[in-house]
């Protein structure tokens, strides 16, 4: 099972190697929305 986090930093990671050169804009589109929910189930953090 994958946590948020580790979702989250490898969509970032697709994100940032692939992004503007993907083949398919549907591709990022996609490694967003996977990002967004990886992030939503982070825990919030208060200072």
């Amino acid at each position: 099972m994958r946590t948020g986090f580790s979702e989250a930093w490898r969509t970032e990671r697709g994100i940032a190697l692939h992004g503007n050169d993907a083949a398919r804009e549907e591709a990022v589109e996609d490694l967003l929305e996977r990002r967004d929910r990886a992030l939503a189930k982070l825990p919030v953090q208060q200072q």
